[in-house]
């Protein structure tokens, strides 16, 4: 629960665009937290990309120093002439979960392994986006998002980010997805079987990314121990 209390503090700074768009190229200002707890602070970014297992930033020298993604915690990244528009990104492993034999499989695969970035998170819940780039502007920071970008993160696995099933023509699928997911908080699943959570008039409310159903929503309310 601390893990996901210090994202949700993080997250109260943020303000992200989803759009098409983005150059590799482009650099960033950045926060980067390894896991051994050292803070790299205000270090110019080479963006990485959705994919990239390692990162690369410029030191107080300009000198350009590399680090292992899997090295590393999370970061904040901004663009200097607006650091009012701040993203959080962590690299994790994709899970999958499977609604009909109520299994999931998190077995660690170095090839399915991406750059997110933090939508929403409550005390035992965050929802996360994989792009393939990303970039700071002054106007906000936008992505190219990936194929089936959604993933929920809970905090008894932090780098575990489990793909939301989607599928626009079987609304219905990605409902059994999540009530079965969700399955230990009955209130927030009971919700789903009227249609809560979704709304097709706001589907574009994430740029360019079309999505009727309101995972940032049910990231804060769900609750496994109401």
């Amino acid at each position: 629960m601390k893990v996901n209390k210090l994202i949700r503090t993080i997250l109260t700074a943020l303000c992200v665009l989803c759009a098409l768009g983005a150059s590799a190229k482009a650099k960033g200002v950045a926060d980067i937290t390894m896991k051994d707890g050292i803070t790299f602070k205000n270090v110019e970014m080479i963006l990485p990309k959705g994919w990239d297992s390692k990162i690369k930033f410029k030191d107080a020298s300009e000198k350009e120093v590399k680090l292992e993604s899997n090295d590393v915690e999370h970061i904040v990244l901004w663009h200097k002439d607006a650091p009012e528009h701040k993203a959080l990104i962590k690299y994790m492993f994709t899970a999958k979960y499977n609604p009909k034999t109520n299994e999931i499989d998190t077995v660690p695969r170095e090839k399915e392994k991406w750059w997110f970035t933090l939508e929403s998170a409550g005390d035992h819940l965050s929802y996360w986006i994989c792009f393939n780039e990303i970039k700071p502007s002054k106007k906000g920071i936008t992505y190219i998002i990936r194929d089936c970008p959604h993933h929920f993160v809970k905090p008894e696995m932090p780098d575990r980010a489990f793909m939301i099933v989607t599928n626009s023509l079987k609304p219905g699928t990605i409902r059994n997805w999540l009530k079965g997911f969700l399955a230990d908080d009955p209130v927030l699943t009971e919700a789903l079987n009227d249609k809560g959570y979704y709304n097709k008039k706001k589907s574009l409310r994430q740029g360019n990314l079309y999505n009727p159903y309101f995972f940032e929503e049910m990231a804060v309310d769900y609750n496994p121990k109401k």
